[in-house]
């Protein structure tokens, strides 16, 4: 918890009751990619916050550059830890997970297209829809 404390007097940002339960719950998971709900959801049993101070500690965070949050279609937002690192998000159109993937080899060659027409990124935002591994079906199974 004294992590937490430290990262939020790092950025200047006053350690909430609201703030610090946010971000601890993304430091606890940091894979994860929860919306509004779900971090609402994942800390009503802890106090009994608002709504609306969730919005306000997701968005006091976002500002912080603590968290990230990335729109991943149908109007949904969802917010994770900000690691640091660029990734794109696998998005599986049927159970909607969400998943990172860092690709050195991608980014090398995004590097080289945008300088090739005189750009030089500071960040990307990539999202692919499809299906996934555990929702496709096999190519051999039987189909009843």
């Amino acid at each position: 918890m004294k992590a937490i404390y430290s990262e939020l007097k790092r950025v200047q940002v006053r350690p909430t009751a609201a703030r610090v339960a946010v971000l601890k719950l993304f430091h606890d998971e940091p894979a994860a990619h929860d919306t509004v709900d779900q971090v609402f959801q994942a800390l009503s049993g802890e106090m009994n916050y608002s709504l609306s101070s969730i919005y306000r500690a997701l968005a006091n965070l976002q500002e912080a550059s603590l968290i990230v949050g990335s729109s991943v279609g149908s109007a949904k937002l969802v917010y994770e830890l900000n690691r640091g690192e660029q990734h794109i998000h696998l998005v599986c159109t049927r159970c909607e997970t969400i998943r990172d993937l860092r690709d050195p080899e991608f980014e090398r060659q995004q590097a080289r297209l945008a300088a090739a027409h005189g750009f030089h990124y500071q960040a990307y935002r990539h999202v692919l829809f499809g299906v996934c591994a555990d929702c496709e079906p096999a190519p051999n199974a039987a189909v009843h």
